[in-house]
């Protein structure tokens, strides 16, 4: 059994999609037209996939024409195969591949920012990267507080 995952990247979200039965055997490639009729793309679309290995360790499947027990590392019964449509216009996304989309994810916090002086101050609260600067966390709470 394995789950499946649509992102769409201009969203920057993830939707479950099902799960399928297929024997080990599999070809990768067979699995695309059942993505597709889940997601409701067209048949001949194209598609990137990547493997859930653990919630921040997403790998891209490079040869679909494995079949699965070759392609995926270590195949388990319930593993996460992760799909999206293989557009040019995901490049002009701020997180264009499911890969950059679980890594924004990892180290993604919310801060809450408020004036420990003031006991009632109920400050605001910013939803930031682990990995911005202090000028980018500087000028995100400019920007909310206008």
């Amino acid at each position: 059994m394995l789950f499946l995952k649509m992102y769409d990247p201009k969203s920057r979200m993830i939707c479950y999609a099902g799960h399928v039965y297929v024997p080990i055997s599999y070809r990768v490639e067979e699995l695309i037209p059942i993505m597709n009729e889940r997601a409701g793309f067209r048949s001949d679309t194209d598609l990137i996939m990547f493997e859930e290995v653990k919630p921040n360790l997403v790998e891209r499947i490079e040869n679909y024409e494995l079949p699965l027990d070759k392609a995926l590392d270590e195949l388990m019964d319930g593993d996460i195969i992760i799909f999206q449509k293989d557009d040019p216009e995901n490049e002009e996304c701020d997180l264009p591949t499911a890969k950059d989309y679980f890594r924004d994810l990892y180290y993604r916090v919310e801060v809450v920012f408020c004036d420990k002086t003031i006991p009632s101050d109920p400050g605001f609260n910013l939803v930031l990267s682990q990995r911005m600067n202090y000028f980018q966390v500087a000028k995100c709470g400019a920007t909310e507080l206008g």
